[in-house]
């Protein structure tokens, strides 16, 4: 039967002793909730440190650019003539609807 901790040097053990020594060391495998915790609030030096980590990495790295997309399903072209749509693959900037006027 193995040991209750392994030996200090692994080739002492065969395979069948080590999955030996591994099952009697398993948990039951349920795995155990997560309960999680409740945040702290700073202290006002935690802040002040924060604030001054973020403008460094303004400093080094320069603002953040947040580019917005929208993307909305279509269809296709409408069934009148009166809208033209103009895609351009390449620069989607450059796309154009064009509506015509009777």
């Amino acid at each position: 039967m193995a040991e209750a901790l392994p030996p200090d040097d692994a080739e002492n053990w065969s395979d069948d002793e080590w999955i030996e020594w591994l099952e009697q060391t398993d948990d039951d495998g349920a795995p155990q909730p997560y309960v999680p915790t409740k945040a702290r609030p700073q202290s006002v030096p935690g802040q002040m440190l924060g604030a001054a980590m973020m403008g460094l990495h303004e400093v080094f790295y320069g603002k953040r650019e947040e580019k917005q997309v929208q993307i909305a399903p279509a269809p296709g072209p409408p069934e009148d003539e009166d809208v033209e749509i103009v895609l351009d693959p390449d620069d989607p900037a450059n796309s154009e609807v064009r509506f015509k006027r009777p």
